[in-house]
C-alpha cells in the first residue's frame, strides 16, 4: 500500500514537471503570435483596441512571471513598450514600462551593461514622442520622467552606485533642464559627474538662463551638489569652465556665483569651521535660490569641516516633554 500512494505521489509531481515544461513551450510560441496580435490592434484607430493590445501584453507578462520565465517576461514588457511608443501612444505605453520597472525590481534583476541598455532604449523611444518643453507636450514629459525616475529607484537598490546609475542621472538631468526646470536639473547633471554639461547648459544651450542672476544661481546650486556628493574634482572643472566664459564675455560673477568659489576654496582647509559660518552667514540672501539650500549646506559643513547641524527646536521640545513625563 505505501510502494502505491509513493509511486502515485512520484507521478503527480512527473505531471506537474511536464505542465511546467509544456507551459514555458507555449509562452514562446503564444509570444511570436502576440506579436501580430499587438500589431493587428494598434493599427486600428479605435482607442479600445490600443488597450486591448496593452491588456495582452500585461496578461503575457503576468504569465511569464508566474511560471518563472523571467528573461522572456522582462523581454515581453521592453519589446511591447518600444512597439507602443512606436505608435505614440505615450499614455498607455507608460503602463506597460512602469510594469517592466517593477518586474526588474520585484524579481531582483541585476543592473547590468545589458539592463541599462534596454532601459535606454525605452527612454529614447519615449523622446522621440515629445519635445521637452512644447506647449501641449507637458504630459508626455511627465510619463517620460516618471519611468526614469522609476529606473533610478530600481538602479540605486539593486545596482553598483548608492544614488544610482550615472547615465540615468544625465539623462534626467538633460530633461529637466530643457523643460525648464533648470534647478533639479543641474542637481542630476552634478551627480552624473558632467560638468561640462552643466556649463554648456547655462550658457550655450537653447534652454540657457536668460540673467545673469538667474544662470549664476544654477552654477552655485550645481556646485554645492557636487560637493554634497563628495565630487570636488567635477566641481572645481565646472568653475575652471565658469571662470573661462566669463572672460569670454568680459562679464563679472553675481554674488551667487561669488559664493559657491569661495565655499570650495574654504571646504578643502581642514581648520576653516569659523570661515565656513561667516560666509553662510554673509550671503543669506542667495541661498534662497533652493528650498533644500540650508539643509545641503549644513550637510557641506558637517561632512568636510565637522560642523554640527543646529538643534531642531521641535525635537528639543518633545525630548524635553518627554523627560518630564
Amino acid at each position: 500500500i505505501t510502494f502505491t500512494s509513493h509511486s502515485h505521489h512520484d507521478m503527480s509531481a512527473a505531471a506537474a514537471r511536464r505542465r511546467k515544461q509544456k507551459a514555458k513551450q507555449s509562452a514562446t510560441t503564444s509570444t511570436d503570435n502576440l506579436d501580430d496580435k499587438v500589431s493587428s490592434l494598434l493599427s486600428s484607430p479605435d482607442t479600445a483596441n490600443h488597450y486591448e493590445a496593452l491588456q495582452l501584453l500585461t496578461s503575457n507578462v503576468h504569465r511569464l512571471l508566474k511560471i518563472g520565465s523571467v528573461p522572456k517576461a522582462l523581454q515581453t514588457a521592453h519589446k511591447g513598450t518600444l512597439t507602443l511608443l512606436s505608435h505614440q501612444h505615450v499614455e498607455i505605453a507608460s503602463q506597460l514600462s512602469g510594469m517592466y520597472v517593477d518586474a526588474l525590481r520585484d524579481t531582483r534583476t541585476a543592473e547590468d551593461e545589458s539592463v541599462i541598455r534596454d532601459i535606454m532604449s525605452i527612454s529614447q523611444a519615449y523622446s522621440k514622442c515629445y519635445v521637452p518643453g512644447k506647449e501641449g507636450d507637458d504630459k508626455k514629459t511627465e510619463y517620460h520622467l516618471s519611468y526614469l525616475k522609476s529606473t533610478l529607484k530600481y538602479s540605486s537598490s539593486l545596482g553598483p552606485l548608492t544614488l544610482g546609475n550615472l547615465t540615468l542621472h544625465k539623462t534626467i538631468g538633460t530633461i529637466l533642464f530643457n523643460s525648464g526646470l533648470q534647478l533639479p536639473g543641474s542637481a542630476h547633471l552634478a551627480i552624473s559627474e558632467s560638468p561640462g554639461a552643466i556649463i554648456s547648459s547655462i550658457f550655450q544651450g537653447d534652454n540657457a538662463p536668460e540673467g545673469c542672476r538667474e544662470r549664476d544661481d544654477i552654477f552655485m546650486y550645481a556646485g554645492v551638489n557636487f560637493a554634497v556628493v563628495g565630487n570636488l574634482r567635477d566641481a572645481h572643472k565646472m568653475v575652471i569652465g565658469y571662470k573661462v566664459e566669463m572672460e569670454k564675455r568680459g562679464e563679472e560673477p553675481t554674488r551667487a556665483a561669488v559664493f559657491l568659489i569661495w565655499l570650495l576654496e574654504i571646504i578643502r582647509r581642514k581648520d576653516a569651521g569659523r570661515l565656513f559660518q561667516w560666509l553662510v552667514g554673509q550671503f543669506k540672501e542667495v541661498q534662497t535660490a533652493s528650498k533644500d539650500m540650508p539643509s545641503l549646506l549644513q550637510r557641506i559643513g558637517r561632512d568636510y569641516l565637522g560642523i554640527k547641524p543646529p538643534p531642531n527646536m521641535m525635537n528639543m521640545l518633545e525630548a524635553m516633554m518627554g523627560g518630564g513625563m
